[in-house]
Order: structure tokens, then C-alpha cells, then sequence
């Protein structure tokens, strides 16, 4: 996809109409390969404080259709949120919003691509595997009366962590002291002209 069409499927002619929930969303499960350099792209005029709460607000959302029993992938996905909307929060500095680009890229590989859940009907018939994606789906699906099934999210759990994922406060305590130190890649900083389009 270029980045026109990928303006052209937010409804956007330039990124400052980035402001609402659906365009997030659009842009977080967007079926496309998208790089970094789009995503960035696509939020370089976004507020951070309107970015933390889009972020917020569609982790919130991803909440409800997570079955209550899975309770480590629950875990997993609040600590991404955290990381994510702490990122966010800093986009007023730009290497904090290539890293939230980067970020936001990561996780909608594996929630779109390379996560594997095993779903079990449970009135019987053989399991499948869906990414993570199309599982919360079906788990959406069945409060809408479609039968019901049993998920399995261990090998969900697998997600590829980086430097960036440190746990951030809960909202409505104060960050850790020098938190903002952590938005830096240790290992592979994101320096100015340069991208890690993979």
C-alpha cells in the first residue's frame, strides 16, 4: 500500500485530520504491509496527548473481547497499552514518536500476521489456529450467539519484546522517576533520517 492510499483508507488528505478512534483502529488492523516510515507519517501531526488517549482508548476496546479466563494474555496486552501510550504521551519529542511509529508497527505484525491462537469449538469438531486478530473476533462473534469455543493464547504469549516495552504506571500515578530515559532503543537508538522499515 503507498502512503496515499493509505491516507485515502483513513479518509485523510494530510495528517492533520488524524483525530478519531476509527482511524486508529483502521490504521492498527489495516490488512496491508504498512512501514514504519507510513505509520510515522501518519501520526507526525498528532498531539500526544490525543495519541496516548487514541491508544488508550483502543486497548480498552480490545479488552472486551478478551475471554476472562486468559489472564496472562490479559497481562500481556495491558503491558503493551502501557508501553504504548507511555510512548505516546512523549511524541512531543520526535524520536519518542518514530519509537511509538516503531512500536505500533511491531505489534501489528504480530496481532495481525504472526500470532497464533488455538480455537476449540465447544460442541465438539477439530481446533484451528487464528492470530490473535481473528480470535478476539470470533470471541466478539459469540456474544452475538455464534457457538462458542475454548482459546487457547499460550503461544500468543510470544511476543516480541524490545527495549521499548517497559511496564508504565497505572493512569493516575506519577511515572517512575526518569521513566523518559527508557523511551530510548539501548541497543538500536532511532537516530534522525534513519528507519528500521522491517
Amino acid at each position: 500500500m503507498t502512503l496515499a492510499e493509505l491516507f485515502e483508507w483513513l479518509e485523510m488528505e494530510n495528517p492533520a485530520d488524524f483525530e478519531y478512534f476509527e482511524q486508529f483502529a483502521a490504521l492498527a488492523e489495516c490488512e496491508e504491509e504498512l512501514s514504519v516510515r507510513q505509520i510515522y507519517t501518519v501520526l507526525s501531526d498528532v498531539e500526544p496527548a490525543l495519541l496516548a488517549e487514541l491508544t488508550e482508548n483502543y486497548f480498552e476496546d480490545i479488552f472486551q473481547g478478551i475471554p476472562d479466563e486468559a489472564t496472562d494474555f490479559h497481562l500481556l496486552m495491558t503491558n503493551i497499552q502501557r508501553a504504548l501510550c507511555g510512548l505516546a504521551a512523549a511524541a512531543d519529542e520526535d524520536d519518542n514518536r518514530r519509537a511509538f511509529a516503531e512500536e505500533l508497527h511491531r505489534f501489528r505484525q504480530w496481532y495481525l500476521t504472526d500470532s497464533a491462537v488455538d480455537c476449540t469449538p465447544i460442541a465438539g469438531g477439530p481446533s484451528f489456529v487464528r492470530t490473535v486478530f481473528d480470535a478476539l473476533a470470533i470471541c466478539r462473534g459469540e456474544k452475538l450467539d455464534v457457538a462458542e469455543h475454548s482459546f487457547q493464547f499460550g503461544q500468543a504469549l510470544d511476543y516480541p519484546v524490545s527495549e521499548y516495552m517497559v511496564t508504565f504506571v497505572a493512569a493516575g500515578e506519577e511515572e517512575e522517576e526518569d521513566s523518559s530515559e527508557t523511551l530510548v532503543h539501548k541497543t538500536a537508538p532511532v537516530i534522525d533520517g534513519q528507519w528500521s522499515d522491517s
